[in-house]
């Protein structure tokens, strides 16, 4: 399976399971019930005095940095918060010492009992990310765990049972996880609660932000539903604009948002027009070969990571490329190669660079134009975070721009496309089904069969969701099984319901088994769970070697779909009227970045402005950009 974040029904069931067990017999105390000390003042600080000695005794720092002391001095206190930190800016130190305080002011404070501390839920897209920090906060000796798909069921379910326990401080996960409802059972059942939710990449919840995912919508209603106590919302990359919406969605107030300065003074910014390909390349590599070092190259597409990535290790230079065409071991190889190297170069697409921490990248190299300020801000953040000199390097033409404007409208799906989806949609069969009834979409053939890209299918889903309330995302399901039996014996000698119903529906081919698991589940009056079961639990035996693949996207009707044509229309209308919205908002980014590169105006002051950051908007030049 391609996506690292989603997983199994089969799951869901242990899931409800664990979930029943932990809520039986408990009521989860409110926070307004909890006898917090009498005097504000000294409840603050109080609270101030715990986080510094939680930084010092469990983090290892001395003291905080710029207004991380103040957003963390909140969440502890109760409050939600909205942080917004250039990269390498310390914003994880504003959810990780929260975890860890909140449950030791209980302590101190007689509020609680251990197991009824609840845990902290960290919601990131960068899986590397999440498992690096993981680590890291075993290491301290920190309870942590990381929900992923490469964990067996054991791995699985243990820390399922550590959470009902109370045992975890934190638990991280992917916002595709939200969908699945045996999580969400299990969630709102942890003894205590969620008492803090971190939403990490938070730009990704607003409409106005340049990378908008439309499972970041849902977690507003995921908030509400869990009863989350407190939460705060942290990126690198917000304007005013995306920060109020921030704030909007989870209903913070403005003295909920901390933000630091986006200068640094390390950083040489320059821009530089090529005349042609030939140009940029002769350009391109006497620029690698006098600023040697760690480098990220990037690129717009994967052929040009590839062909790049060649030209440069035929010229001796230490390249590789690194985009999502690549399979993930070998992404991952490459990353980790480049983690450890002094004079690596990787040739990458946005894929590359979130979540990597890597202290002495000496240069940032765009090869094309980035599709916004926002995007260009954050990749130019990932170098000289050791605060040594460092190079960020971009480079303008003319085929830069149209190829950009030729990507942004190749997103957009057309009218005869949105018609030909809900007469999908909206087909005879599904509207004859009733509420509660479940549609199963498989996202990769429905997109080449309406001809809208898979991105831009998730987002109509979402608005179908959220703003229709027509359905709601339930557990993703695998719609292919096949195995290869490698222990014969012990795949025979299981008499099992669920084994004898797999070995009777099962086809054998050249080299590998096929199964139909709804053919084999109805067959023996079993459920879907109990046959996926099954083949996983024999594929973590070693009794077989499992292969699945074909992501079915599970919808769970909220109401009866629309038949008549009329209605469908209005929906039609209004789902292209968002679509063109976020196309002209595209677009206007892209032209916001081409005037900030090629205007006379201070790359460093520009930059500062359009993110409404006071400190270095100034008239007064920095000396170390375009302005030099």
């Amino acid at each position: 399976m391609d996506d690292d974040f989603e997983f199994d029904s089969a799951d869901e069931a242990d899931l409800l399971a664990v979930a029943d067990v932990a809520a039986s017999g408990y009521k989860r105390p409110r926070e307004d019930d909890l006898d917090w000390p009498e005097s504000k003042k000294s409840k603050t600080d109080e609270v101030a005095s715990l986080n510094l000695r939680v930084l010092k005794e469990r983090f290892g720092l001395k003291g905080f940095r710029l207004e991380q002391e103040a957003a963390i001095n909140r969440i502890v206190g109760g409050e939600s918060a909205v942080v917004v930190f250039p990269t390498g800016g310390g914003k994880s130190l504003c959810y990780q010492v929260p975890a860890v305080a909140i449950k030791e002011l209980d302590r101190v404070n007689n509020l609680r009992e251990p197991e009824d501390s609840g845990v902290t839920v960290v919601i990131s897209p960068l899986i590397a990310l999440m498992k690096d920090q993981v680590d890291a906060l075993r290491r301290r000796g920190i309870s942590a765990a990381v929900l992923d798909s490469t964990q067996s069921r054991e791995e699985f379910v243990d820390i399922h049972q550590k959470l009902s326990a109370g045992k975890l401080d934190l638990l991280y996960c992917a916002p595709e996880r939200l969908n699945n409802e045996g999580f969400l059972a299990s969630l709102q059942a942890i003894r205590g609660g969620i008492r803090l939710l971190a939403i990490d990449e938070a730009h990704c919840i607003s409409e106005w932000g340049h990378s908008f995912r439309p499972d970041y919508l849902k977690i507003a209603r995921f908030a509400k539903e869990a009863n989350v106590e407190r939460v705060v919302c942290l990126t690198a990359t917000a304007t005013a604009a995306v920060a109020d919406d921030i704030r909007a969605t989870f209903n913070i107030p403005s003295e909920g948002l901390f933000v630091t300065s986006m200068y640094r003074s390390n950083l040489h910014l320059s821009v530089q027009a090529v005349s042609d390909d030939d140009d940029q390349m002769q350009i391109c590599t006497a620029f690698l070969k006098n600023n040697p070092g760690p480098s990220i190259i990037y690129v717009t597409t994967h052929a040009g990571a590839e062909q790049l990535a060649e030209s440069l290790s035929k010229q001796k230079f230490n390249a590789k490329p690194y985009h999502a065409g690549l399979n993930k071991d070998v992404r991952s190889d490459v990353q980790d190669k480049f983690l450890r190297s002094s004079n690596m170069i990787i040739v990458g697409t946005i894929a590359f660079g979130m979540g990597i921490d890597k202290e002495n990248v000496r240069s940032i190299v765009h090869f094309d134009l980035p599709s916004s300020i926002e995007a260009y801000s954050q990749q130019i953040g990932r170098a000289g975070r050791d605060g040594k000199p460092s190079t960020c390097m971009l480079y303008l033409s003319e085929k830069d721009f149209f190829l950009r404007n030729v990507l942004i409208h190749g997103e957009r799906p057309s009218r005869l496309a949105l018609k030909a989806l809900f007469d999908e949609i909206c087909s005879q069969q599904n509207c004859q089904l009733s509420t509660d009834d479940t549609i199963s979409v498989a996202m990769t053939s429905q997109s080449r069969l309406v001809d809208i890209r898979e991105t831009q299918l998730s987002i109509i889903y979402a608005y179908l969701e959220l703003k229709f309330h027509l359905l709601r995302a339930g557990t993703p399901q695998y719609s292919e099984y096949k195995y290869q039996v490698l222990q014969d014996q012990a795949y025979m000698s299981d008499k099992s319901p669920a084994a004898t119903a797999v070995r009777q529906r099962a086809k054998k081919a050249r080299l590998w088994t096929n199964i139909d698991i709804e053919s084999a589940a109805s067959g023996a009056r079993l459920s879907r769970n109990d046959i996926t079961r099954k083949l996983d639990s024999w594929a973590e035996s070693g009794i077989i070697k499992l292969d699945k693949k074909g992501v079915l996207k599970v919808f769970r009707l909220t109401k009866s779909l629309p038949k008549n044509q009329k209605d469908i229309d209005a929906i039609i209308n209004h789902i292209d009227d968002e679509i063109s919205k976020k196309e002209k908002q595209d677009l206007q980014r892209a032209q916001d970045l081409v005037d900030l590169l090629t205007g006379t105006t201070c790359l460093t002051r520009a930059l500062a402005a359009y993110f409404a950051d006071q400190t270095h908007a100034s008239s007064k030049e920095c000396g170390h950009c375009t302005c030099n």
